[in-house]
């Protein structure tokens, strides 16, 4: 400590400048440094839990743990102080407070599903901080030698640096486990499809289908079930649209006339119909034919990956595309057949965007997420997604309305959403004014 104050007062020369220097290192309270470490540790936590995208175990503990100390630590080790070394750390404390701000004011004028570190941002989060520290340390130790400065200046910049890095490094990390994990759809080889023979058995199929349904009772409403699933390459839309045929069977017991699986999962290819426009426009057509119009109820579940123009991939199992399932598509084809009363459930990213198109005073349209927003779940690792797990397959009392139903649903994803950090999917639903009694009605 002696040493160090004779070197300050070589520089200031002055009794008043000592005495200055020595009410400075009284006000260079540890609790300054406690209290931005703090601040930065809390600021720095609220971004790791309100982004949607993990920055990663190794950036994380770096950040929490404190690399401004440590730089601080290490500066003051190199320029070879012992007291004062507080200055300088508290100086990169608040340097490091007023850097985790900065990033929080970042991640609150973004939105998405990742956080972006542009350019201008690197600058206010790494550079700028650096040439801060490096400047306390020029006005507050004069005395140190020129190399000694420029030695501790870069050890402060490489340990900066180091969760810039650590974030690449996870980014490679977990980049590499999506690659090669469980988690990624995998797909089978492409089988062989004799596509003369498969598209020749189409009317064939239908008819059998619709020769299957339970004759219809004429003093009572009866529901029709269309399951879809267009997307041939994963297994998993297969598996949720069979469920769901299930599921309404169950719902409404003896209302229930029967449903129909149009499927292009290679496992279904001559035991049900290609989930295909023709055959669902075929298919509506034939059922409309055993329905009272204003009183049966045709009920559709559709699963497939989906997109903002409220279309379905729809393709073969051997990745041959076929014309794509869409809302306008659907709604045409029902109203040509002079369906009125529908219930229309869709499980897919951006699902919400069909409610304008196929939405009407006789509909029900479930949705597993809103028109701009993805669902989940939709890797063939999985029983079903996220949407259908939760709707479909969640335990709930027998005599549960559909509304129970979507509402159970509703809480269910949100609670895994929470747990991973996703953005929420947020499942809509709309209900038409004749449609209210079917929708909160038990059965």
């Amino acid at each position: 400590m002696t040493g160090e104050i004779d070197q300050f007062n070589g520089c200031f020369g002055s009794s008043r400048s000592r005495v200055q220097l020595r009410s400075s290192h009284r006000r260079m309270s540890p609790g300054y440094v406690v209290l931005f470490w703090t601040l930065s540790v809390a600021i720095r936590l609220y971004i790791a839990m309100s982004t949607f995208s993990f920055s990663g175990v190794a950036t994380q503990v770096l950040n929490i743990t404190g690399t401004a100390i440590f730089a601080g630590f290490v500066a003051g080790w190199i320029l070879g102080l012992r007291a004062t070394t507080l200055r300088l750390l508290m100086a990169c404390s608040f340097i490091d407070f007023l850097t985790a701000s900065f990033a929080l004011v970042i991640i609150t004028r973004q939105t998405g599903e990742a956080t972006e570190i542009t350019p201008d941002s690197f600058v206010f989060l790494f550079i700028i901080p650096v040439m801060l520290i490096g400047f306390v340390m020029w006005r507050s130790y004069p005395f140190v030698a020129r190399a000694r400065f420029f030695l501790a200046l870069t050890a402060v910049a490489i340990i900066s640096a180091l969760p810039f890095g650590a974030a690449y490094l996870d980014e490679r990390i977990i980049f590499a486990a999506v690659a090669n994990g469980p988690s990624t759809p995998q797909y089978d080889p492409p089988p062989k499809i004799d596509a003369d023979k498969l598209w020749e058995a189409q009317d064939a199929l239908i008819k059998r289908s619709v020769a299957g349904l339970l004759t219809p009772i004429s003093d009572q409403d009866n529901i029709y079930s269309i399951a879809i699933a267009p997307q041939g390459q994963q297994a998993l839309f297969a598996r949720e649209a069979k469920a769901a045929i299930k599921m309404l069977a169950s719902t409404y017991d003896d209302h229930d006339r029967g449903g129909i699986l149009l499927s292009n999962d290679k496992d279904d290819y001559g035991v049900s119909p290609l989930a295909t426009r023709g055959n669902f426009e075929t298919l509506v057509r034939s059922i409309s034919e055993r329905m009272k119009p204003d009183r049966d109820i045709l009920a559709v579940y559709l699963a497939s990956h989906g997109s903002k123009d409220a279309t379905l991939e729809t393709g073969l199992a051997d990745f041959t595309n076929v014309q794509p399932i869409s809302a306008q598509a659907l709604n045409s084809a029902m109203n040509a057949a002079h369906i009125q009363k529908r219930i229309i459930m869709v499980s897919a990213c951006y699902a919400g965007s069909w409610i304008p198109i196929v939405a009407n005073e006789n509909s029900i349209i479930i949705t597993a997420a809103s028109a701009d927003r993805t669902s989940f779940g939709c890797t063939d690792d999985r029983r079903m997604t996220y949407f259908g797990e939760a709707f479909l397959k969640r335990p709930i009392a027998p005599d549960a309305s559909l509304s129970d139903r979507f509402v159970r649903a509703q809480q269910i994803i949100a609670r895994w959403e929470k747990a991973q950090k996703l953005m929420p999917s947020r499942p809509q639903v709309f209900v038409g004014r004749n449609m209210q009694s079917v929708w909160t009605e038990a059965h």
